[in-house]
């Protein structure tokens, strides 16, 4: 080490073993490097420790200051004119270069400045009256080394929770937004609440994933063209959605035969796009897109209605594949809500009546004292439970008697509860006076003052009989449509690829093949078995075709236990994950056999009519309305002399003398 004495401490390996406890690297960083360097500067009696961290930027490198000791250091002359003469190297390359000749002591201004290592973290500068000798150097450069690889499993450590804690806050805020919207579509009842459903969506997800356009389109039955339904775009970024509307889905062919594979199209950086999508590319870059993904939005019979879309405006966006999962789930629940739109029309038409009646008569409000007595009751309360506000009054307990004998011990519970937890949000039946029931809604919560302290609980009953009216008509509906599912004359049937081991058969199979259900689930041969012996071709010629495109229909026989041989027209497809993989086949059977078997009539009929025809002795012809010849048998050459071809066309009376 050049320059200056050197002071020999005593006691070399005492000093080494006191700042080697102080490497403690189950702390945090800052403790670990601040036990560090108090440690050094107490045990080599140094007027000041810095440790440096290295922090590469995008045009040079850089030292940061993350521990000093003493802070007045910072402010110290011989300390400020020494950073302001040695400058530090500025390039990656010259630091590895610099670094090699630590440690190094540097004389200035009467101090002594010894700098050592800490590879791949930084630099430890310290600040002594007197040099230290070459072998306590070398010693601690050692002790150096062990402190950086301790700071930077700090770093690692640290980053790792930094890293998980948000991984935690992303998944927890995606949870909110999927119940939210779940919770949202739910309670639609109307175009308008429908719509601000999708745009409160489309608004949070662009926020959690940092995009600057969301969207949704929907596709006409046909598929031939695409509109854009909803848009939300941050305040910079150009919206799109006037002008996309009615496009030709064949305007984009790169990108449409991708979304009609029903997955998700995702576009790390459109300028990267192949050239068979140069249309798409002038289209994004037009948008000034510079990464997007698009989810599909299929019905619960996988038709494909529109997809959910986001765009990078700012910077290029690459979803990772959890992501491109979280995202087509919430597809999956507004596709969903768009697919019941239909079946809830009359849920809705009812719940705009609820709602109208609700305005025009309003809900109950009630006030109760922090000992609950009634402090006011609304005039409403006389129209939906039919009895008068003074009743209440005068026998607080009358409101208790008016719930459904059914539902009297849990509303009473729920109330008992509800003095300890302050939470009472309930749907229950009430008897009217008058025999009539209704359903109720009901919440109360308490009204706290400044100091937390309860000084009233209040509350809200809302009349939604006609709301539960229409909710249990679509349960009956669904129920009605389940039944009849339940009873198809098709089986319907589900088995694992590509070893079409039997997971699921319906059992109408036991209608068709005459083998119980048992027979075929978990087996992949049975079914095989069962084909006829001149049709096992048709069947390993359908398995080839299905896994060359995905899906396969035609018509075999079998042969029943019974041993009469049906005839049988089967589709399947293939069911696919997430990285498009096929994991299953989906299909279904059909009882053909009647159809066959007049086909094959009809064939013998045609074949007897057409023997017939060929060899009458008879003049036989088939003549159109205006007499004129279409067909002729043999016999008019041998009769009339006449070629058949010349005949055909001609007028019969032509021929008549």
């Amino acid at each position: 080490m050049p320059g200056g004495s050197r002071l020999d401490l005593p006691h070399e390996n005492e000093i080494l073993n006191e700042i080697s406890l102080s490497l403690h690297a189950g702390l945090d960083l800052k403790s670990m490097l601040r036990d560090a360097a108090s440690s050094i500067q107490r045990v080599l009696n140094c007027q000041g420790v810095q440790i440096l961290q290295k922090k590469p930027s995008a045009d040079n490198l850089c030292l940061e200051p993350v521990c000093t000791m003493p802070q007045t250091m910072l402010k110290n002359p011989s300390y400020l004119s020494f950073i302001n003469k040695h400058r530090f190297p500025a390039s990656e390359e010259s630091w590895i270069k610099w670094t090699s000749h630590l440690p190094l002591s540097i004389q200035q201004n009467g101090l002594c400045y010894l700098l050592f290592d800490l590879p791949e973290f930084g630099l430890i500068m310290i600040e002594r009256e007197q040099d230290l000798s070459d072998s306590l150097c070398r010693s601690l450069q050692g002790l150096m080394n062990r402190l950086a690889t301790a700071a930077l499993a700090c770093l690692y450590k640290e980053e790792k929770q930094r890293r998980e804690q948000f991984s935690q806050r992303f998944q927890l805020r995606f949870q909110q937004i999927a119940a939210d919207a779940s919770a949202c579509f739910l309670r639609v009842l109307s175009q308008e609440a429908f719509d601000l459903a999708v745009h409160r969506t489309l608004k949070s997800l662009a926020d959690l994933f940092d995009v600057d356009r969301s969207y949704v389109f929907r596709f006409s039955d046909d598929l031939a063209t695409m509109s854009n339904s909803h848009e939300v775009c941050r305040n910079d970024v150009t919206p799109e959605i006037e002008r996309l509307q009615n496009i030709s889905v064949d305007s984009l062919p790169w990108w449409k035969s991708r979304m009609l594979e029903c997955r998700p199209v995702m576009i790390s950086s459109v300028r990267d796009l192949p050239p068979e999508a140069s249309v798409e590319k002038a289209e994004f870059e037009r948008q000034g897109i510079k990464s997007m993904v698009c989810l599909p939005m299929l019905t619960a019979h996988g038709k494909l209605i529109g997809f959910m879309g986001f765009d990078a405006v700012r910077n290029i966006c690459v979803w990772a594949e959890d992501q491109i999962i979280m995202l087509q789930l919430i597809s999956e629940i507004i596709s969903t809500a768009v697919d019941r739109s239909s079946i809830q029309e009359e849920l809705r038409e009812t719940a705009e009546k609820f709602q109208q009646i609700t305005e025009n008569i309003g809900d109950v409000v009630w006030l109760r004292s922090a000992d609950q007595k009634l402090l006011y009751i609304s005039p409403s309360y006389e129209r939906i439970w039919g009895s008068s506000c003074q009743s209440l009054i005068e026998n607080p307990q009358s409101f208790v008697n008016a719930v459904h004998p059914d539902d009297r011990e849990m509303v009473s519970a729920a109330f008992q509860d509800y003095i300890s937890s302050h939470q009472f949000d309930m749907e229950f039946r009430i008897i009217r006076p008058d025999g009539e029931m209704r359903w109720i809604h009901s919440r109360s919560f308490p009204i706290k003052n400044s100091v937390g302290e309860v000084i009233r609980h209040t509350g809200v009953a809302s009349d939604i009989s006609s709301f539960k009216r229409s909710q249990n008509a679509l349960e009956q509906s669904e129920s009605r449509i389940v039944s009849i599912l339940s009873n198809m004359n098709d089986v319907i049937w589900s088995a694992s690829w590509p070893d079409l081991r039997m997971k699921f058969i319906s059992p109408s199979a036991e209608r068709l093949f005459g083998r119980p259900v048992r027979d075929f689930l978990g087996n992949s041969d049975f079914w095989d078995s069962m084909i006829h012996l001149e049709d096992i071709e048709v069947r390993l010629k359908a398995r080839e075709i299905l896994r060359q495109s995905g899906m396969w229909a035609g018509d075999y026989r079998i042969i029943r236990p019974d041993g009469q041989t049906i005839w049988i027209h089967e589709t399947c497809r293939f069911i696919y994950d997430e990285s498009y993989t096929p994991v299953r086949v989906d299909g279904n059977a059909s009882d053909v056999t009647a159809r066959k078997l007049a086909e094959e009539a009809l064939s013998r009929r045609t074949a007897e009519l057409e023997r017939y025809f060929s060899t009458s002795l008879d003049l036989l012809c088939i003549a159109d309305l205006q007499g004129n010849f279409r067909r002729l048998n043999p016999e008019w050459k041998r009769t009339l002399g006449y070629e058949i071809d010349s005949l055909n066309g001609r007028a019969f009376i032509e021929f008549v003398h």
